[in-house]
Formats: structure tokens, sequence, C-alpha cells
């Protein structure tokens, strides 16, 4: 079979990380990344041995290219996705789906009927706990579900690279979301939330969320409260401090992220390194990131359905979106997609 040939719109952070991926996954070239900044497109480029360029238009144009993996800020989604489907690629969309309810729906119509295969890249999905926990409400191990509660909590490191491109809950918070609807196969009927800024916008990013905390209650009755925060201390041990608790009538399952099971100390303190989320060894990028890739992949090549439908990505983002909706009105909204 024939390679993929693969573009990646968008080389920060992330971006940098699927393009790493796809460098080091057999049976996949890695033909152009693109950014806005172009120098940042070519030092990732020169790195990784494909084209760079500035011009995201003519990369994922490209006739020789079949994946386009969209990695830019969550504001330019609309127009570098709907850009990839008139060309009639593959598209893997990074979570979130869209920015605002309206640009979610624009994507969610666009894609609906359309022939090739489209994905929004929620990572979680693919961690073998989730995974777990997925297959024992489906089995009857756990029983009725009764109640879920979460939290992903962080230093503020992950705050100041991306307040000022999205926000708290559609950035992070938007995780778990995503993870309660998937595993419990049942839509959100509302949401009340409650926020805080103080710290982000003393340090510069007005307008930028502390935390947030929300109850929903779902189809069927259950109940899900949601902790979500971006301001702890810079030197918190764990880069993200992540659990979820579903307890059902035949058992309770508990799933804590905080402390991988890898813990490095020295003279300045000691902190939890990641081994599951985008970890690197032997300069392989690897852990759940990877398996997420390499699932949308296997979907193009064998004709397989994604995990996480572009109908998924427009469900959670209007969920996400309601709970800043109120946080500022100080009620209880409903959570009804319009799609």
């Amino acid at each position: 079979m024939d390679k993929l040939s693969v573009a990646v719109i968008g080389c920060g952070y992330f971006g940098s990380m699927h393009a790493e991926i796809y460098a080091t996954e057999p049976g996949v070239r890695l033909a152009v990344v693109a950014d806005l900044e172009r120098t940042r497109a070519n030092a990732l480029a020169g790195r990784l041995g494909c084209e760079g360029t500035d011009d995201w238009e003519a990369a994922l144009s490209r006739a020789d290219v079949d994946v386009v993996d969209v990695c830019v800020p969550d504001s330019l989604h609309t127009g570098v996705v709907l850009a990839a489907l008139a060309q009639k690629k593959h598209v893997l969309i990074e979570k979130p789906l869209a920015d605002t309810l309206e640009n979610a729906k624009i994507l969610l119509d666009a894609c609906e009927g359309y022939p090739y295969k489209t994905m929004v890249g929620h990572i979680c999905r693919f961690d073998i706990r989730y995974e777990r926990a997925y297959e024992a409400i489906r089995d009857g191990t756990l029983g009725e579900i009764i109640y879920i509660s979460s939290k992903r909590n962080s230093p503020t490191l992950g705050a100041k690279r991306y307040a000022r491109q999205c926000k708290l809950i559609t950035h992070s918070g938007v995780h778990d979301i995503d993870l309660v609807r998937w595993l419990t196969g049942r839509e959100f009927e509302n949401v009340y939330a409650a926020s805080r800024a103080v710290r982000m916008c003393n340090e510069g990013f007005p307008g930028a969320l502390d935390s947030i905390q929300a109850v929903f209650k779902l189809q069927g009755g259950i109940t899900y409260s949601l902790e979500n925060t971006w301001a702890l201390p810079d030197k918190y041990p764990s880069y993200i401090d992540a659990s979820m608790q579903i307890v059902g009538t035949r058992s309770a399952i508990t799933m804590d992220f905080g402390d991988q099971g890898y813990r490095v100390c020295s003279n300045e303190g000691c902190e939890y390194q990641d081994v599951s989320y985008w970890t690197e060894s032997f300069g392989v990028r690897k852990g759940d990131l990877r398996l997420e890739l390499v699932h949308f992949l296997d979907c193009v090549r064998y004709d397989r359905t994604p995990r996480c439908s572009v109908r998924d990505g427009y469900e959670v983002a209007y969920a996400a979106i309601k709970v800043l909706e109120s946080a500022e009105r100080g009620e209880v909204v409903s959570v009804r997609g319009e799609g």
C-alpha cells in the first residue's frame, strides 16, 4: 500500500508534536508543515525532513497530500477546515471543533455527508484507562451510573501559552465533557456553572478565567460535576492533575492521572512527568497522542469509522460554550445542540 501523505497546518506546540509523529510513523510521509510564521515552519521542516511554508492554502491544496491535520488556534479552525474539505482531503481537527456556536454549526453542516474521513482529535478517548471504563460501563460491571465527577487542573504554564488564543473550558475542561458524553452514551440536558477570574487577569491576561466549576444533568438523570483550573502554582508538581470518578449501582471506577507513576525529585523539588499523553522516549513521540493519530490514519487506510466524529465534536463544543454562558448569566442553561 502506498504511503499516506500528510500536511500539518499549524506548527505551534501541539502541531509540532503531531508532525513529529507523522514523521516517524511507518507507512506515512510528512509532506509539508505550514504556519503563518515562516521561520517556525521552516525550523520544524528542517528538523523533520519535509517542506515548510507560510502558505497554508497551498500546502493543503497539494495533489500529493491525502490527509490534512489542522492544529491552528481555535478561532482559525473554520477557514482552514473548509478549505481542506473543498480540496477533498481527509481532515483531522485538533479539539475543540470550533470557538463559537456559529462556527461549530458551519463545520457540522459542511461535514454532513462528506465522503472523506473527518475526526475531531479528542485525545483522552485513546487513553487505556478511559477505554477500560468505557468497556466496564457497557459490560455491566458498573451497573446503572449514578453520578460522575472530574477535575482537570494545571499550573499557569499552559494558561500563559494558550490564554490569548482560547478559553479555559474549551481548551482544557472540554476533554472531560467529551469523555462523559462518550462514556455514558447520553446527551447533556442542562448545566449550572460558576467561574473566577483573578490571577490570570493580574498577570496580563484580561478576561481570562482562572477556574470553572459546573454541574451537568444528563439524559436519564445522571449528574456530573466538573472542576477545571489552569491557575495552580507555577511549581505545582503535576503538569496535568486530572482525575475522574464514576459511581454506579454495582461498583465505582476511579481514575487518577496526577501521579502517572513516574516521579523525578531533585534539590529543587519533585515533579510528576508525563508518561501517558504525548511522552517521548528514544527520540520518538508516543503516548495517547500517537494512538489517536494512528487510529485516524487507519480509518483512512481501511475505511473505518473514526472514534470521534464531527457531530461528537459539535455536541461537546456546544456544551462547553454553554458552560461559559451559564457562568456569565449565573443561572441554569439548557444544553441541547441545535444541529
